[in-house]
Protein backbone atom coordinates (compact mmCIF):
# COMPACT_ATOMS: atom_id res chain seq x y z
CA UNK A 1 0.00 0.00 0.00
CA UNK A 2 1.15 3.23 -1.02
CA UNK A 3 0.43 6.77 -0.58
CA UNK A 4 -1.97 8.03 -3.46
CA UNK A 5 -3.05 11.16 -4.54
CA UNK A 6 -6.07 11.86 -2.48
CA UNK A 7 -4.49 10.86 0.26
CA UNK A 8 -1.41 12.92 -0.32
CA UNK A 9 -3.78 15.93 -0.90
CA UNK A 10 -5.80 15.56 2.40
CA UNK A 11 -2.16 15.08 4.63
CA UNK A 12 -0.43 18.13 3.23
CA UNK A 13 -3.48 20.21 4.21
CA UNK A 14 -3.57 19.19 7.42
CA UNK A 15 0.13 19.49 7.78
CA UNK A 16 -0.54 23.22 6.81
CA UNK A 17 -3.08 23.69 9.31
CA UNK A 18 -0.67 22.53 11.58
CA UNK A 19 2.15 24.29 10.56
CA UNK A 20 1.16 27.08 8.39
CA UNK A 21 4.77 28.31 7.97
CA UNK A 22 4.87 25.59 5.51
CA UNK A 23 3.42 26.22 2.42
CA UNK A 24 1.05 23.39 0.92
CA UNK A 25 3.52 22.59 -2.36
CA UNK A 26 6.38 22.16 -0.76
CA UNK A 27 4.52 19.72 2.05
CA UNK A 28 2.87 17.91 -1.06
CA UNK A 29 6.45 17.59 -2.64
CA UNK A 30 7.87 16.14 0.41
CA UNK A 31 4.90 13.83 0.92
CA UNK A 32 5.82 12.87 -3.16
CA UNK A 33 9.35 11.77 -2.45
CA UNK A 34 8.10 9.60 0.42
CA UNK A 35 5.20 7.94 -1.81
CA UNK A 36 6.05 4.71 -1.98
CA UNK A 37 6.41 3.78 1.91
CA UNK A 38 3.51 3.42 3.94
CA UNK A 39 0.66 5.85 3.51
CA UNK A 40 0.34 5.58 7.86
CA UNK A 41 3.98 5.74 7.91
CA UNK A 42 3.94 8.73 6.16
CA UNK A 43 1.43 10.51 7.62
CA UNK A 44 2.54 10.13 11.16
CA UNK A 45 6.12 10.99 9.93
CA UNK A 46 4.66 14.39 8.47
CA UNK A 47 3.31 15.30 11.82
CA UNK A 48 5.89 14.67 13.79
CA UNK A 49 8.09 16.50 11.31
CA UNK A 50 5.49 19.21 11.67
CA UNK A 51 5.67 18.91 15.52
CA UNK A 52 9.27 19.48 15.73
CA UNK A 53 10.10 23.47 15.84
CA UNK A 54 13.89 22.70 14.28
CA UNK A 55 12.60 21.61 11.55
CA UNK A 56 12.74 25.20 8.92
CA UNK A 57 10.71 23.22 5.96
CA UNK A 58 8.91 20.48 5.27
CA UNK A 59 11.90 19.39 2.78
CA UNK A 60 13.05 17.04 6.15
CA UNK A 61 9.59 14.64 5.56
CA UNK A 62 11.21 12.22 3.19
CA UNK A 63 14.28 12.05 4.90
CA UNK A 64 15.74 9.44 7.43
CA UNK A 65 15.13 11.01 11.42
CA UNK A 66 13.32 10.70 14.55
CA UNK A 67 10.12 11.38 12.72
CA UNK A 68 9.82 8.42 11.25
CA UNK A 69 10.66 5.99 14.66
CA UNK A 70 8.50 8.08 16.81
CA UNK A 71 5.86 7.35 17.93
CA UNK A 72 6.12 3.28 17.46
CA UNK A 73 6.36 2.27 21.11
CA UNK A 74 2.55 3.24 21.11
CA UNK A 75 1.78 0.14 18.62
CA UNK A 76 0.55 -3.20 20.46
CA UNK A 77 1.73 -6.34 19.02
CA UNK A 78 -1.64 -7.08 17.41
CA UNK A 79 -2.03 -3.40 15.76
CA UNK A 80 -2.26 -3.35 12.09
CA UNK A 81 0.74 -2.89 10.63
CA UNK A 82 1.71 0.84 10.20
CA UNK A 83 -1.36 1.62 12.24
CA UNK A 84 -0.98 2.98 15.86
CA UNK A 85 -3.77 1.21 18.22
CA UNK A 86 -2.94 1.35 21.68
CA UNK A 87 -3.81 -0.64 24.79
CA UNK A 88 -5.70 1.06 28.01
CA UNK A 89 -3.61 0.21 30.66
CA UNK A 90 -5.86 -0.78 33.13
CA UNK A 91 -8.80 -2.98 30.52
CA UNK A 92 -6.20 -4.25 28.15
CA UNK A 93 -8.95 -5.64 26.24
CA UNK A 94 -10.35 -2.05 25.37
CA UNK A 95 -8.28 0.64 23.20
CA UNK A 96 -6.78 3.60 25.25
CA UNK A 97 -8.52 6.58 23.35
CA UNK A 98 -11.99 4.85 24.00
CA UNK A 99 -12.00 2.80 26.80
CA UNK A 100 -15.20 2.12 28.10
CA UNK A 101 -14.46 0.90 31.01
CA UNK A 102 -12.69 3.80 32.15
CA UNK A 103 -15.31 6.18 30.96
CA UNK A 104 -17.62 4.06 33.44
CA UNK A 105 -15.69 4.35 36.29
CA UNK A 106 -14.82 8.37 35.60
CA UNK A 107 -19.19 8.30 35.57
CA UNK A 108 -19.49 6.54 38.41
CA UNK A 109 -16.42 8.21 40.52
CA UNK A 110 -17.89 11.69 39.14
CA UNK A 111 -21.47 10.76 40.99
CA UNK A 112 -19.57 9.64 44.00
CA UNK A 113 -17.84 12.74 43.83
CA UNK A 114 -21.06 14.57 43.88
CA UNK A 115 -22.62 12.24 46.06
CA UNK A 116 -20.17 13.25 49.11
CA UNK A 117 -19.82 16.76 48.47
CA UNK A 118 -23.66 17.01 48.86
CA UNK A 119 -22.87 14.74 51.87
CA UNK A 120 -21.19 17.53 53.38
CA UNK A 121 -17.68 16.30 52.85
CA UNK A 122 -15.08 18.95 52.08
CA UNK A 123 -14.03 18.38 47.89
CA UNK A 124 -10.08 17.89 48.96
CA UNK A 125 -11.21 14.65 51.30
CA UNK A 126 -13.98 13.55 48.44
CA UNK A 127 -10.47 13.98 46.07
CA UNK A 128 -8.19 12.01 48.17
CA UNK A 129 -11.04 8.87 48.56
CA UNK A 130 -11.70 8.93 44.92
CA UNK A 131 -7.65 8.86 44.12
CA UNK A 132 -7.36 5.73 46.51
CA UNK A 133 -10.01 4.27 44.85
CA UNK A 134 -8.76 4.70 41.77
CA UNK A 135 -5.25 3.38 42.85
CA UNK A 136 -7.05 0.08 43.71
CA UNK A 137 -8.44 -0.72 41.08
CA UNK A 138 -5.39 -0.31 39.16
CA UNK A 139 -3.39 -2.43 41.38
CA UNK A 140 -6.34 -5.21 41.23
CA UNK A 141 -6.35 -4.69 37.42
CA UNK A 142 -2.99 -5.81 36.95
CA UNK A 143 -2.95 -8.24 39.77
CA UNK A 144 -0.85 -7.14 42.20
CA UNK A 145 -3.76 -6.82 45.00
CA UNK A 146 -2.69 -8.88 48.18
CA UNK A 147 -5.64 -10.64 48.89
Amino acid sequence: MTLNGAQAHALAALVHECRPGWDTSGIAKALYAAKDRDPFEVAHAALYAAADPNNRTPAVIPLAGPHWTRGRELASTDAVPGRVDPRCEVHEWERASGCRACRSEALEATEQQQHLIQAGIPRDRVRQILAGATTDIRKRAAGDDDE
